[in-house]
């Protein structure tokens, strides 16, 4: 039940033979290089169809920064469309994060299977960076199980020719294991976890900047011609920029942007025009994983927003309890009142009798929590920066059930789980007591506890809201979905389609078309009188320049008929 996880990560990382230089091909050609159209469509990308969030450093989500998911990193923030850090040794960064094995798997944990990547799908990396010095090697490295481990791993060396030289490069990189590594996964099937090892030169921290990374699958027919030397490039950022690299003259690599290709290192002479059209991005807000319709609001009439006393029932070994109004946090910190620092308890205030928690109706939680203090995994002081949510029902009497830990990363904030989840999926490993968070319509939850950490010294630490939501649905028959598209243009075309996951086999039913796409937010009103009781899958479908190109995606969370 205690922090223990430092035996359990998989996180050292792998050394990276260090590559030798390679000095940049300056080109001699002064012919103007072929473009496949003077507009192409955006390629495929695993973030982009995955979340509608590509890896362009613009947003928290695309990187975590703490130990685990980084290694050998320091001062890794973001700013200006970039992630920034320091190598301080051999390290790594995670574009995809399996999620620590054995805690509860959320957000964007590559375990999870709306986070896996399709291999077979997307089969090439391309990436733009800088770095303050040369780097001493560098490799991508995949991992097709729960965790970054060499029974489950592959892995390649990639050549950073020229980095460090004072200026900005893009590379790409066919995906594909190097024998060398002795690992023994292809890159092929199903991956869960995505890193990039990064090896400074010896007796050197340098900075290092990425701007951004693309996961693609290429697509035929995108190809430049004419190029028989090195490429450069200016547009979307890069001037006159050196792009190297297997499939360099693809444009499946570069993200959406207006482009010109030189052969010439000085970038003179005519050049090859073409625009990279974006492809859409939708994201659908409701339904969601968060749900709807809090049960302290509408049960206790007071939303657990820790605006006031009335929120918390009790605590146990926490001091300096203190609540803020009217924004709301209770907050406090660890400290021996039963003997025990490392497990300090805040008991939420639940109603009694039928004004207890029906969790067959209720189980869809959002916890916004922070803490201060960095991030720290060990069972020690200053560590166990892990959370966990324990609760009694009246089907199992004296029973404590207790969620598997919950990280509780520092950058960040809002953390969502359905609590409907399988046991296997739900319960701590160690524990004697695995039964569901949801319990039978007539029993009821009488107990809930959040433990904020398991830091074996005083630690402060801040509950700002709890959401126990029950599943989106309809309101007097109608359920109005919602979307928006950080790419919307005038022309898209939205259609929604529906399938009810209650039945097995069922096929997606459309329900609207040729709607308008908003950037700011869109609504459509669906009538669900004549669909059958069931739990309904959402997804938005956005046209773009026809039919045949269009991003999509599906709710995170059901519409309950």
């Amino acid at each position: 039940m205690r922090a223990r996880w430092l035996t359990r990560l998989g996180i050292a990382p792998i050394v990276v033979a260090a590559l030798v230089g390679l000095t940049p091909l300056l080109g001699v050609a002064h012919a103007a290089v072929g473009v496949p159209g003077s507009s192409v469509n955006e390629a495929p990308d695993f973030p982009t169809r995955a979340w509608s969030d590509p890896w362009d450093m613009n947003n928290a989500d695309d990187m975590l920064r703490n130990f685990g998911p980084m290694y050998n990193v320091s001062g890794a923030a973001f700013g200006g469309g970039v992630l920034s850090f320091s190598l301080t040794g051999k390290g790594y960064i995670s574009p995809l994060w399996t999620g620590f094995p054995g805690s509860l798997q959320m957000g964007r944990d590559g375990t999870l299977a709306s986070n896996t990547i399709d291999a077979d799908t997307y089969r090439y990396v391309s990436i733009r960076m800088y770095a303050s010095a040369p780097l001493g090697g560098a490799g991508i490295f995949w991992s097709n199980c729960d965790r970054m481990t060499l029974s489950c791993e592959g892995g390649m060396p990639v050549s950073l020719s020229g980095l460090g030289d004072g200026h900005w490069h893009t590379y790409t990189f066919p995906l594909a294991n190097n024998p060398g590594f002795g690992l023994p996964v292809a890159w092929s099937g199903p991956m869960h976890g995505l890193r990039i090892a990064l090896n400074p030169a010896s007796g050197t921290t340098p900075t290092v900047q990425i701007d951004w990374i693309r996961l693609y699958q290429p697509v035929p027919n995108n190809s430049l011609s004419g190029v028989t030397s090195g490429l450069y490039y200016t547009g979307n950022g890069a001037t006159c920029e050196q792009l190297s690299g297997s499939g360099n003259t693809d444009l499946s690599a570069l993200p959406p942007g207006t482009y010109q290709f030189w052969t010439t290192s000085n970038c003179s002479g005519p050049s090859g025009d073409a625009t990279v059209v974006s492809r859409p991005t939708p994201v659908v807000t409701a339904p969601s994983l968060a749900g709807a319709g809090d049960y302290a609001t509408r049960y206790l009439r007071n939303p657990w927003d820790f605006s006031g006393p009335g929120d918390v029932a009790r605590t146990g070994n926490v001091c300096g309890s203190t609540y803020s109004s009217p924004s709301g946090a209770f907050s406090g910190y660890n400290c021996s009142v039963n003997g025990y620092i490392n497990d300090p308890q805040v008991f939420l205030h639940v109603g009694s009798g039928p004004y207890a928690i029906p969790s067959s109706v209720y189980h869809r939680i959002t916890v916004i929590f922070t803490y201060n203090g960095p991030f720290d995994l060990h069972n020690a002081c200053h560590g166990g920066t892990i959370g966990r949510l324990m609760w009694l029902d009246t089907q199992h009497p004296g029973l404590i059930m207790q969620t598997k830990d919950w990280i509780t990363y520092s950058d960040r904030a809002v953390f969502t789980f359905d609590l409907a989840a399988p046991t296997s999926q739900l319960n701590e490993e160690g524990a004697g007591n695995k039964y569901p968070f949801v319990v039978p319509r007539g029993y009821y939850v009488t107990t809930l506890r959040w433990d904020p950490n398991e830091d074996k010294c005083a630690r402060w630490f801040h509950l700002h809201d709890i959401k126990l939501n029950a599943d989106n649905a309809p309101v007097f028959g109608v359920f109005n979905v919602t979307w928006r598209d950080a790419r919307a243009a005038p022309a898209d075309k939205v259609s929604i389609f529906v399938r009810n996951t209650s039945v097995v086999g069922s096929a997606w039913t459309q329900i609207a078309s040729g709607l308008a796409n908003s950037a700011t937010g869109a609504s459509y009103a669906w009538h669900t009188a004549g669909f059958a009781h069931g739990k309904y899958r959402v997804l938005v479908r956005v046209f773009r320049n026809g039919t045949l190109y269009f991003g999509d995606f599906s709710a995170t969370g059901p519409v309950s008929v």
